[in-house]
């Protein structure tokens, strides 16, 4: 109750100190307030730290020091540990607590200097003050104020005063240094220094010389060239003034004895130019810099504008020099000037936006410095060039240090921002280091963070990198002492350079490839041997080829067959443990496979699954997974494991097809004494079928198999890299899904053949009721047939196809028998008319997967068109084969017009008048025409199948003129369509002239029109592009060309 008590003390006082109100209307809130706090108070559950873990965590980090070879770190934490430990402080686990929350790898990050550098603060020592000394020596004691005499200790330590001659008044002594008002002044003077009065007068001198430039009087040449100079050396001038942006421009007009104003003001206006020019270089080499490319700019930039300041010094020793007679000219000094402030000139042109971020200001700078190098060199300033190009030297010095340190001990340092590759995902798994740990940085258009003439080198020196980071992780430490000390050779770039017979962009680029061939080293060969040998990838290839693939086909069948039996017994053939069991039984005797590794599950039912409930995708949700090392799961990927799956799944229905089948083989005896039954025939036709399917279906899928897994094989040897081994992988899962007919957009394929699949399952089930019947009604069964009833006895025992194991546990058991007895029912007619229906669509769908593209079918077109042709006729059709699109659609119509008009016309006209012309209704194109609309007159019922057989007979008999006379309007009416199709084909060289001929100006009305049309509604899109038409100003069909 006393703890309680002081709780609630406590709580008032610390409401009241936070929320002082006392009105009464506050009442209830600072109840509800008290209360809150009360309950918070009350199921606090925080004890203190634990002081005992604190100081094992001490004593386990001073332990790590000294493992660490860091033992001046440890010996300075102890003792200070000691000191802490020896003051009394109550708080004492919980700041050492916080501090070690708030640590951050001490052991890497401390720098021991800086903390030793942290010293107690001393005891500040006690100063004098003026109270003290005026308490132990009053001011106000008689003679204080009076005047010393003797003045040789102290005047050196006296305040300075005027003498006579100098000023001319008399100096106030101490005796007059009172508060009184009329005697500051005087003091005041006396700490005056003097001032030497022909100094001043020579410089108020000066100033007025100066001044009288403002009011356009003439000057000399020597005066304006001084002014120059002084406006060089960035100071300021009287004749020039810089603007806020640092721009130069004159401030008064003057004028030079024998000089044209016109001329003098141009020359200023020159001298102002280079003026502000070199002024941006000096302004941004005064201004502050983040990166170190910029900051090696800025030193580099230093230097020559030093040395250009020595210059214009160098010519201002000239003029003043008296044994020497110059004479002083504008343009002389112009055009020495301008000679040495040639390389600085540019520089204001290669300076980046200020507003852009570091990081990127400094890869412009790269890019601007090499552009600005090749350029020079090619129009010949050879020497500007080599200016320039000594600055990009200097720039890329710093930048090429991490792209060192990456590539040589694969390191990257967090804090650059400069360098294009980033941690991703710092703390990724193991097994996805090599995609996920480390990325390239990406611009907005897509290209890689870096320098132009670094972009063809970025993704080789990411992989070098990336290829000791996986070897230090596999425990290999290669020694990269000799090409950390690598560096760009510049003299040997230089020097061919100056040579002028290669440009320096191809002498730079590969001086840089040679600089990034030399940090290589051979840590990518050494990770491909390492992958391979050491980390055991082509075991572990060689171990999926047998446990997905089924390189050894017995074992596979082994498996699959026991599989299988269990399915076939009934409930819980699910079981993952007897399932992983099975599957290491199988493969235990293959050398590359290890067994330990392979485990089998079975996945859950989909609701799809469900509502179909088919053995097929039973086999589906059966899901193999074999176990391999953190290494090669970088190389291979869960797609390529993926698509190794699906192949076994497909592998594996059709090893349970031929199980079914191979279960039917003792009882074909049986079924073959009752093959004039319709039943067993059928029966016996359905199991040909799927024989012949699963036989034709396994024999493409083995193919398939072996042809991919030699490709892979292949690639793998030829790949240089661990990417190389990744896109051999990649090529392999593309191949295998693609051959497989396992892409998404192949569905209904897919589809297609599981309901093939599954017609096995519903021929076993009436093949065993078919065998049931036919024992049973045996009056004398023989002793094969007594054996084989006695196992279809045992066999029906026991559930047929027990799918309430594979059921989810919600499902009812009567819906499940409600479908098994559905299925059990369907005719034996009927799985025929579905394995045709199925089988038409397959073929259907593979055709049209195969289906070639619009290019090659206009081609193909074309030629069966000019193949069909007379050669006088064919060299008209050759110049569509790269005419435009417009008029290969215009031709295309106009042919078929040309063909469908004549046939409907012609038919009109002889129905119309009741006449045949004898020469065409008696040949061979008639005979065609009567079969081919013969065909469709019957299917729509206008003539009889009688008629129509009787009518082709009696025609080729006595021809087709004798049957005019029997009056059938159906049989005269096919009579008339086939003799003008007959026609029609006879004009066809008629109709391919007219149709060429016509062919431009029915594209002009037709097809181009519709394509303008298209071509505008896609123009309005924003950032899209509409190309010119292919026909437009091909003066074919009058278009314009658009631009």
């Amino acid at each position: 109750m006393a703890h309680a008590a002081k709780i609630n003390a406590l709580t008032d006082d610390l409401i009241s100190a936070i929320n002082p109100s006392t009105h009464r209307r506050d009442a209830r809130q600072i109840r509800h307030l008290r209360d809150s706090a009360l309950r918070t108070f009350k199921t606090q559950q925080h004890v203190r730290v634990n002081q005992f873990e604190i100081d094992a965590r001490l004593e386990g980090l001073l332990e790590k020091f000294y493992v660490l070879n860091n033992e001046p770190l440890a010996d300075a934490l102890k003792p200070r540990l000691d000191d802490f430990a020896a003051r009394p402080n109550k708080w004492r686990p919980e700041i050492l607590a916080l501090l070690l929350a708030l640590s951050d790898r001490p052991a890497e990050k401390t720098d021991i200097n800086k903390a030793l550098e942290i010293t107690p603060d001393e005891p500040v020592e006690h100063q004098l003050t003026w109270a003290e000394i005026i308490a132990d020596d009053p001011l106000d004691e008689e003679g204080i104020w009076d005047d010393v005499e003797d003045e040789s200790d102290y005047s050196e330590h006296r305040a300075p005063s005027l003498s006579d001659e100098s000023i001319g008044e008399p100096t106030t002594s101490t005796s007059a240094s009172s508060f009184g008002e009329q005697d500051v002044a005087a003091l005041a003077r006396a700490f005056i220094v003097p001032k030497d009065r022909e100094l001043l007068t020579q410089v108020k001198n000066l100033r007025d010389r100066m001044t009288s430039m403002h009011s356009g009087l003439e000057l000399t040449e020597l005066q304006v060239a001084r002014q120059v100079l002084l406006m060089l050396h960035g100071l300021p001038t009287d004749l020039f003034e810089a603007e806020s942006g640092g721009r130069i421009r004159t401030r008064h007009s003057c004028h030079i004895i024998n000089i044209a104003p016109s001329t003098l003001d141009r020359v200023l206006q020159d001298y102002a130019s280079l003026g502000s020019q070199i002024n941006t270089v000096r302004r941004f080499v005064a201004s502050n810099q983040q990166s170190v490319v910029l900051q090696s700019f800025q030193a580099a930039v230093q230097t020559q504008l030093s040395d250009f300041g020595r210059t214009l010094s160098d010519i201002e020793q000239d003029f003043l020099q008296q044994e020497k007679s110059a004479m002083v000219s504008l343009l002389n000094v112009y055009a020495e000037i301008d000679r040495v402030a040639k390389p600085l000139t540019p520089l204001g042109g290669l300076i980046p936006d200020n507003a852009l971020k570091h990081n990127v200001r400094a890869v412009q700078l790269l890019n601007n410095l090499f552009e600005q190098t090749c350029t020079l060199q090619l129009i010949g300033e050879d020497v500007e060039s080599s200016s320039v190009a000594s600055l990009l030297f200097k720039c890329l010095e710093p930048y090429l240090r991490p792209i060192r340190l990456w590539m040589t001990e694969g390191k990257l340092n967090s804090s650059d921002e400069l360098f294009f590759v980033r941690f991703d995902d710092e703390n990724s798994d193991r097994g996805s280091i090599w995609h996920s740990r480390f990325a390239l940085l990406k611009q907005a258009d897509g290209s890689i963070f870096a320098p132009d003439f670094v972009q063809s080198l970025a993704e080789r020196i990411f992989k070098a990198g990336k290829s000791v980071m996986f070897l230090q992780a596999l425990g290999h430490h290669p020694d990269s002492s000799e090409r950390s000390a690598q560096s760009l050779d510049v003299a040997q770039i230089m020097q061919s350079a100056s040579d002028g017979l290669l440009p320096f962009s191809e002498v730079f680029k590969l001086a840089l490839k040679n600089f990034t061939d030399a940090l290589e080293g051979s840590e990518t060969r050494i990770l491909h041997q390492a992958l391979m040998s050491q980390c055991g990838l082509q075991t572990t290839i060689n171990a999926i080829n047998y446990i997905y693939l089924g390189v050894h086909g017995t074992r596979f069948q082994d498996f699959s067959y026991a599989i299988f039996q269990r399915m076939d017994r009934g409930s819980g053939w699910d079981d993952r443990f007897l399932l992983t069991e099975l599957a290491q039984t199988a493969f235990e005797a293959t050398n590359a496979v290890m067994p330990d590794h392979i485990v089998v599950r079975v996945k859950p039912r989909t609701d799809q699954q469900t509502t179909t409930g088919r053995r097929a995708d039973m086999l589906g949700r059966l899901v193999v997974e074999y176990s391999i090392p953190w290494a090669l799961q970088n190389i291979l990927t869960k797609t390529s494991l993926a698509a190794c799956q699906k192949a076994f799944t497909a592998l594996l229905r059709l090893y349970r097809a031929q199980y079914l089948l191979n279960q039917q083989e003792w009882t074909l005896s049986i079924m073959a004494d009752r093959y004039k039954e319709q039943r067993v025939k059928e029966l016996l036709a359905l199991r040909q079928h799927l024989s012949w399917f699963a036989t034709t279906l396994k024999r493409y899928v083995c193919e398939v198999l072996s042809v991919v897994t030699k490709q892979l094989s292949v690639d793998l040897e030829a790949a240089a890299d661990v990417d190389g081994m990744i896109a051999a992988f990649d090529t392999f899962q593309l191949d295998l899904t693609r051959k497989l007919l396992q892409n998404d957009n192949l569905a209904p394929i897919q589809g297609s053949m599981l309901a093939i699949l599954d017609l096995y399952e519903n021929l076993a089930l009436e093949w065993r009721n078919a065998v049931k019947q036919i024992s049973s009604r045996a009056t004398q069964p023989t002793s094969r047939q007594l054996v084989v009833q006695q196992s279809l006895s045992a066999r029906q025992n026991r559930p047929e196809i027990d799918e309430a194991a594979d059921l989810t546990d919600d499902e009812d058991d009567s819906e499940l028998h409600d479908r098994h007895d559905q299925r059990s029912v369907l005719s034996v007619s009927s799985l025929l008319k579905e394995y045709t229906r199925q089988l038409s669509f397959l073929l259907a769908g593979l055709r049209s997967s195969t289906k070639p593209t619009a290019e090659a079918t206009k081609h193909s077109r074309i030629s069966r068109l000019e193949a069909r042709l007379p050669r006088f006729l064919a060299r008209y059709i050759t110049p569509l084969r790269n005419a435009p699109i417009s008029h290969i659609t215009a031709f295309l119509v106009l042919h078929e017009l040309t063909a469908i008009v004549p046939l409907f016309g012609l038919t009109f006209a002889f129905h119309k008048f009741d006449w045949l012309p004898p020469v065409f209704s008696e040949g061979y194109w008639v005979k065609e025409g009567v079969e081919k609309f013969g065909r469709y007159f019957r299917r729509k019922g206008w003539i009889r199948d009688a008629d129509g057989e009787g009518f082709e007979d009696e025609k080729n008999r006595k021809g087709v003129a004798k049957w005019w006379p029997r009056g059938e309007d159906g049989v005269r009416l096919l009579v008339e369509v086939a003799t003008a199709y007959a026609i029609t084909k006879a004009l066809l060289p008629l109709r391919l002239g007219l149709s060429l001929w016509l062919t431009p100006s029915f594209a002009k009305i037709s097809t181009l029109p519709i394509k303008r049309m298209f071509a505008r509604k896609a123009a309005t899109t924003p950032a899209t592009k509409v190309a010119a038409s292919p026909a437009a100003g091909t003066n074919a069909v009058g278009g314009k060309t658009t631009k």
